[in-house]
């Protein structure tokens, strides 16, 4: 059942309502505020984030295709 809980952007402080499963600690909350915030620097930390899921994506992909087990 999903629930509204708060958050703030770990860097502006902006309070956001976040939609989720369960309960969720303080830290997972400002971690998921600060990713849909649009301050220059969650703007800066959500790009690292992309930046860095597509790298474990290509790696995943690179060494699947090398080694398919």
């Amino acid at each position: 059942m999903k629930n509204l809980q708060t958050g703030a952007c770990i860097y502006c402080g902006q309070i956001r309502q976040i939609e989720v499963d369960g309960r969720r600690t303080e830290q997972e909350l400002a971690n998921l505020a600060t990713m849909k915030c649009t301050c220059p620097d969650a703007k800066a930390a959500q790009e690292v984030e992309h930046m860095q899921l597509t790298a474990e994506t290509n790696v995943e992909k690179l060494f699947k295709e090398e080694n398919p087990d």
